[in-house]
């Protein structure tokens, strides 16, 4: 895929855009801004190409590779319709709201540094603003607007706040923002809410944001949502014919996967970070594990004992030389307190005294320093970042989190299992804990989960109150055109509690009808358009301010409410109900599941030891 072709699709004059937009000449005061930062568009641009346009690979982190050669076309999913990343980038040249979801590992910031690249490369005078998320977890007391300004105002001088606003408003700066996933769980509610804000505010600007699968990010309503598809087996193949590795193995492995392993493997060989960890551990290893958790062990033991796959001779020296398991217990401390902490990025400083502190609580001899090194170059987990160190990819951090929470007593794991709740949505600690150590799992916080669930929901479910019931797991109730969703309260325990169970178990609550919804859909906005004091109800139940143009019927596409703000007289259009019958049978399937489980282990133990 040639980038120059990829970039013609986005040169897209600036000035034409606006008056196309518009209806309208730019006025003097703007053009004169333009042409002003005419320079300085041009600097951003290449500095842009420069700092976003390389990546690191697991097995070559200190060697930059330039994207262009290692990048392979991503593919989306949106409703029932498929599209390719060029489909996507032609959307960014016109004014979109996009979200693009994904797995860990699935390639999303990739293909935002892709689409940054494709945008830099451009004739046109639009500017992409590539900034990842995680970096407003170092000061919340900032706005979005006001940290975005002051990453574009570092290059550009002479831009005030208010060209950057209308800058972003009439599409000459592109948002991309990347990894909402990674914002600190207290303060996501606080940025979606920014999120949509800015959305509202600049209808014809142009914004694409990534996310592990979100319910926060993904309820704000002007955003359109893009699924990263799994890789298929063509992509795969792209993908290992790219990698910069030993030539003899890496077309081994291609074989391999060609002839057999990809249908065998499709769960690893559809994710593009599995398919890198795959190439390092069936070159050390010659198999496949069938557990993702497994899978994690082998790499970690690949880049232990890690050679420099162009030398086969040459083993990478380790500082601390510290034995394997010393290590592990080691960095599942670290990992473990510091994804507690929901700390992903760190100073020099304070890593150097969380590794101290990880060594010093799983008694090991070993220099803080040598340890560091061996993490960043032998190992290649951990790796700079600018002034900053973060992990090669935040996936290692979840698995040795994991790792250290199976290894605890039971009493220990129910505290850490309830320490790491706000996460479990999205992450991956939970379910690998899980598949390591299920017994410890279940009856450490499974079995007594569910029963302080069955608690609490009869607590309420004589007052015959669907949204009081309703409200004890879920925040808000959206309605679209075709169907309606719920989100969980991110920040209520229950509601913390049943996600975790679903994303152990793998449970889905039944979706409405689309006819049912569809048919309430109408009604409600009949009702709504029709009588003034519906409107009131909705506007006060509305999760976001409603603008008074939102009347006609053309704006009226869908609705976003707050559980709280809700009664049963707006929940009767939409026939709710089914959700509070279908959480009521999800709950006590759990039960009768987690059940069996430990019955049929306490079975298996007695028939082992009488």
């Amino acid at each position: 895929m040639d980038e120059n072709d990829i970039a013609a699709k986005i040169a897209v004059d600036s000035f034409e855009r606006a008056v196309k937009i518009f209806g309208k000449s730019i006025d003097e005061a703007r053009r004169a801004v333009s042409v002003k930062m005419g320079a300085g568009f041009k600097a951003y641009k290449a500095a842009s190409k420069e700092r976003y346009g390389y990546v690191k690979t697991l097995m070559h982190r200190d060697r930059p590779i330039s994207l262009k050669d290692l990048y392979v076309e991503s593919r989306f999913k949106s409703g029932d319709e498929k599209f390719k990343d060029t489909q996507i980038v032609e959307k960014v040249t016109g004014s979109c709201k996009i979200l693009i979801q994904g797995t860990a590992g699935s390639g999303k910031s990739i293909f935002l540094k892709f689409l940054n690249l494709a945008i830099s490369n451009s004739s046109a005078n639009v500017l992409p603003l590539y900034f990842e998320l995680k970096s407003l977890n170092s000061n919340t007391d900032k706005t979005l607007m006001s940290s975005l300004f002051e990453v574009i105002s570092a290059s550009l001088a002479d831009i005030s706040m208010k060209d950057f606003e209308e800058f972003v408003s009439d599409g000459r700066i592109i948002l991309l923002l990347d990894g909402f996933d990674e914002i600190n769980f207290d303060q996501k509610e606080n940025y979606s809410r920014q999120i949509s804000e800015i959305c509202r505010a600049n209808p014809h600007g142009s914004i694409v944001i990534s996310s592990r699968p979100d319910d926060v990010v993904a309820s704000v309503e002007l955003l359109s949502t893009f699924h990263s598809t799994p890789f298929e087996k063509d992509q795969a193949l792209d993908l290992l014919s790219k990698l910069p590795y030993d030539e003899v193995a890496r077309s081994k492995f291609i074989s391999a996967v060609d002839t057999e392993l990809y249908d065998k493997h499709q769960e690893f060989l559809s994710n593009p970070l599995l398919i890198t960890m795959m190439l390092i551990t069936y070159h050390q290893f010659a198999e496949i594990p069938n557990k993702i958790h497994i899978f994690y062990q082998q790499a970690f033991e690949a880049l232990f004992s890690w050679h420099d796959s162009s030398k086969d001779v040459f083993k990478r020296k380790r500082y601390a030389e510290i034995p394997i398991d010393e290590f592990q217990r080691f960095f599942s401390y670290f990992c473990a307190s510091s994804y507690t902490d929901q700390v992903f990025v760190f100073s020099e400083a304070a890593i150097r005294e969380r590794i101290s502190r990880a060594i010093n609580a799983e008694i090991i001899e070993a220099n803080p320093g040598d340890v560091l090194k061996d993490l960043m170059i032998s190992t290649c987990l951990l790796q700079r970042d600018g002034l900053e160190i973060v992990f090669a990819h935040r996936s290692f951090q979840e698995y040795f989190a994991a790792v250290f929470i199976s290894k605890l007593d039971t009493k220990s794991a129910k505290r850490a299992i309830d320490a790491i709740l706000k996460r479990a949505g999205a992450d991956l600690v939970l379910p690998m804990a899980y598949e390591m150590n299920p017994s410890l799992v279940e009856s450490a916080w499974s079995r007594p989960t569910i029963d302080a669930l069955i608690k609490k929901q009869k607590s309420v479910e004589d007052e015959d109150n669907i949204c009081k019931y309703l409200s004890i797991f879920y925040s808000d109730l959206i309605v679209g055109q075709t169907h309606v969703w719920l989100t969980y309260n991110v920040n209520g325990l229950w509601s913390q509690r049943l996600r975790a169970l679903h994303k152990i178990y793998h449970t889905n609550l039944r979706p409405m009808g689309e006819d049912a919804c569809r048919n309430g859909f109408s009604k409600f906005k009949t009702d709504l358009i029709d009588d003034p004091g519906m409107r009131d109800k909705y506007k006060s139940a509305s999760a976001y301010k409603v603008p008074e143009n939102w009347w006609g019927d053309e704006g009226l596409r869908s609705f976003h409410f707050h559980f709280s703000r809700l009664d049963n007289d707006i929940l009767k259009y939409f026939n709710v109900s089914i959700w509070s019958d279908d959480t009521k049978e999800l709950i006590e399937q759990l039960k009768n599941r987690v059940d069996e489980r430990v019955s049929n282990r306490k079975n298996s133990i007695k028939s082992v030891f009488g």
